[in-house]
């Protein structure tokens, strides 16, 4: 569907854990009862176009390219449908994490995720806002890809910070847990569930925090 240590912890598009910033969770999230359109007024009023963008009317996603307005940089992480990549904004030069997600053009489970789908999890997480989980501005929508602006996190993901570090102390890691389940909680409250939670969904918010 085209257009025409004591770190901080996040979760992505997903849950957040606060160390000043914490742990944030990524993953994929559930609603009991989901709609099947995007409604929107819930979108954001400011984006990052110049103008009123284009949206598509089904999935609320901007059709004018992506590279209009973003400039892309340095892989942040990989997955089995989706790159995510820094991005600046080539006018007010604020940088964002973007994920491109490739849409399965199929009814197949193998080729991905479907616009509607994306889509409707974009949705989910935008209803949250929660400092716990990692924030999504807006997405770019193609026939083949989805393109999600999300605030940037810059310290990686927790597992590789429990990997360099061999294990936390015991206060700072009651501190990224807590943070984590009240990003849960806001999941919880909103009648979703996180599906993936794992070390390498969490994302520390600053590097050496």
């Amino acid at each position: 569907m085209g257009c025409g240590s004591s770190r901080p912890v996040e979760v992505t598009n997903d849950v957040v854990s606060e160390l000043g910033k914490g742990p944030a969770a990524g993953g994929k999230l559930q609603e009991q009862t989901a709609s099947s359109s995007f409604d929107l007024s819930q979108l954001p009023k400011k984006t990052f176009t110049v103008g009123v963008p284009k949206r598509n009317l089904t999935t609320g996603g901007i059709c004018s390219s992506v590279l209009a307005d973003f400039q892309f940089g340095r892989v942040l992480g990989t997955g089995g449908f989706a790159v995510v990549k820094e991005a600046r904004h080539l006018r007010t030069k604020e940088k964002y994490a973007v994920k491109i997600m490739n849409v399965a053009l199929g009814e197949e489970e193998e080729e991905g995720m479907t616009m509607g789908e994306i889509a409707e999890e974009i949705r989910l997480t935008m209803s949250l806002q929660h400092e716990n989980v990692v924030r999504i501005h807006d997405f770019y929508q193609t026939k083949t890809h989805a393109y999600v602006i999300m605030e940037l996190l810059l310290g990686g993901e927790l597992l590789d910070a429990v990997m360099e570090l061999g294990s936390y102390n015991e206060k700072d890691a009651a501190t990224i847990m807590k943070q984590l389940f009240k990003g849960l909680e806001s999941i919880h409250s909103k009648s979703m569930a996180h599906r993936d939670l794992k070390l390498e969904n969490l994302l520390l918010a600053r590097p050496n925090d």
